[in-house]
């Protein structure tokens, strides 16, 4: 090797130094303000359960109320009030001297309870094995109390839904989420893969999952190749492409590594003082009305899957990401239907969520997650959706 090209490699190597340092500096604010958001978040609540009753209490005096008032029904136009206003938000009607509290209008299903809407469910939409059953919404309805003093129990309407004419099986990638060895992109004669990232083989599911839906939406029909596209096609830079825009300017790995690392199943002590609780807790309580809404707007949310529990970094290509279309719920459980890219046509694949409906018990012993295909799930979170630059690869 001649001195000109030793020269090249030293000025290219003393001009990624500079770039390496920014890139770790920049890490690391990302992760100083992380951390902060984090304990602040959970010191504000701690704040908040200790203070917040006293505030209260003194609100209701401020307002000439019981100390002990609870939230009250409007007898005019039936909306629900805070236990500290003595106005209605609704109507500004003065509250009535009489006015049912919360707890007296529990056993009156007219006035805090609204008739389930009527479920957006259509079979039609699906053909083949897996499809989910028609399941017709249950209107709300009261059970009789055995007693005067027994509280009221209602039974819980059951609801599905779908993505308008979506099957893994059609719009979904033939190929399996299985690819060779290969630099995902490549810097100049700087290869990635020396630090550990950037190989094909550890896969492409969020390229995969997001390319499925740009295609699904554009009314694209995916290829019919039983094979991925070779490294460095346009198929395969589109793939990657989508799979670095679903990194969401690195959010989605910085929430992968908050669930599989500082949320321990059980909680430590540390994480119980921080309210950190379980990722399959966060997944059902928060994210599930999310990816609910989502498709029942009429699109299919990505989801990260939390497969792994550990402090490595490196253990974050343990995790996966898939495309939910469809969902039954129940007063017990929820199925989520969703294509796997590690499982090419299958219309079948859904996730598992079994939820005591007792409210009474601690949510870590009310819900238990899990996969059909018997991979493990820890826990799952709807994921950030960019629309498509370009779609000429696939035309």
């Amino acid at each position: 090797m001649g001195d000109a090209t030793w020269a090249d490699a030293a000025s290219f190597v003393g001009g990624l130094v500079p770039v390496l340092w920014f890139a770790l500096a920049v890490a690391t604010s990302v992760w100083v303000l992380a951390a902060a958001w984090v304990v602040g978040r959970a010191v504000s609540r701690r704040l908040e359960r200790r203070y917040l009753p006293d505030v209260a209490r003194w609100s209701r005096r401020r307002a000439g109320l019981a100390e002990d008032a609870g939230p009250w029904a409007c007898p005019a136009c039936r909306s629900v009030n805070a236990s500290t206003v003595a106005t209605c938000y609704g109507c500004d009607a003065a509250r009535p001297a009489q006015a049912p509290e919360l707890r007296e209008a529990a056993t009156d299903p007219s006035v805090f309870h609204r008739p389930a809407p009527a479920s957006q469910f259509d079979p039609s939409r699906y053909r083949g094995p897996g499809a989910p059953p028609s399941i017709p919404a249950a209107p709300l309805s009261q059970a009789a109390p055995a007693s005067s003093d027994a509280r009221p129990t209602y039974s819980v309407p059951m609801s599905a839904a779908a993505v308008p004419g979506f099957l893994p099986s059609l719009h979904g990638f033939r190929f399996a989420n299985r690819w060779p060895p290969g630099p995902t992109v490549t810097f100049g004669p700087f290869d990635p893969r020396i630090l550990g990232i950037g190989d094909a083989s550890t896969g492409l599911c969020g390229g995969m999952v997001t390319t499925a839906r740009d295609l699904f939406e554009a009314g694209i029909p995916p290829p019919a190749d039983s094979e991925p596209p070779a490294n460095g096609s346009p198929r395969f830079r589109s793939i990657v492409r989508r799979q670095v825009e679903s990194l969401d300017w690195l959010r989605t790995p910085l929430r992968f590594f908050d669930l599989q690392a500082f949320r321990p199943d059980p909680p430590t002590r540390l994480f119980g003082f921080l309210r950190r609780e379980a990722p399959r807790v966060a997944a059902i309580r928060d994210e599930w009305p999310k990816i609910r809404a989502e498709i029942d707007a009429g699109h299919a949310p990505i989801l990260g899957l939390i497969r792994t529990a550990s402090s490595s970094p490196r253990d974050l290509t343990r995790n996966h990401q898939v495309l939910a279309y469809a969902y039954d719920e129940a007063v017990d459980g929820i199925r989520i239907r969703i294509y796997d890219p590690n499982h090419p046509g299958a219309d079948d694949v859904e996730l598992q969520a079994t939820v005591d409906p007792e409210a009474k018990r601690a949510w870590p012993d009310r819900v238990q997650l899990a996969q059909s295909t018997g991979e493990p799930l820890l826990g799952f979170f709807r994921q950030a959706y960019a629309r498509p630059g370009s779609m000429a690869a696939w035309r």
